[in-house]
């Protein structure tokens, strides 16, 4: 009896030692067949971890690119504010420099006289300065040539008409004179 015991306990281990390697089998059978889905569903989580991340990443990227450009806004502004503002004083400058190469100078008071004539004094200055602006100033009616060229002509003309007025301009001067307008006549 002992021995029936055995061979039928040996016969149910055998029996389940082949359904379990059988279970087995199909098991990676089974893995094999559904793995794209198996391993989709990993991939499909790491895909959506991957998205939030960028998710995040973007709207950092969005807040900060917004702080740069209302900072380059603000900096454009005053640098616009800038130009316009030297734009302007370049311009006065220009128009000085203009009025120098004819030899007007702006008058500088130093005696003791009534704001009328100093009034007076600016208002000749700017018909003089329009006078020049215009070309009524000093004309030359007669159409000069200079080697075949009528713009080198015309030339000449302008450059006579500046040394002309300055001339001019230098004679009818106040006799007392800074230092520093006769350096700048020199």
């Amino acid at each position: 009896m002992n021995w029936l015991v055995i061979i039928l306990l040996g016969s149910i281990i055998l029996m389940l030692a082949f359904f379990a390697l059988r279970f087995f089998q199909q098991v990676r059978s089974l893995r094999t067949r559904y793995s794209a889905i198996i391993d989709l569903e990993a991939e499909l989580t790491a895909v959506r971890n991957k998205l939030e991340r960028t998710k995040q990443e973007q709207q950092e990227f969005d807040s900060e690119n917004e702080r740069r450009r209302a900072k380059l806004t603000q900096e454009f502004e005053q640098a616009l504010a800038t130009y316009k503002e030297l734009k302007k004083e370049i311009s006065l400058l220009e128009e000085n420099l203009e009025d120098i190469s004819f030899g007007l100078y702006k008058p500088h008071f130093s005696f003791q006289t009534s704001a009328e004539y100093k009034t007076a004094l600016e208002n000749l200055r700017n018909q003089e300065r329009q006078l020049i602006r215009d070309g009524r100033a000093a004309v030359c009616p007669t159409l000069w040539t200079v080697g075949g060229s009528e713009r080198e002509g015309a030339r000449m003309v302008k450059l006579n008409e500046k040394v002309l007025l300055r001339a001019f301009n230098g004679w009818r001067a106040p006799r007392k004179l800074s230092r520093n307008e006769v350096e700048s006549v020199d």
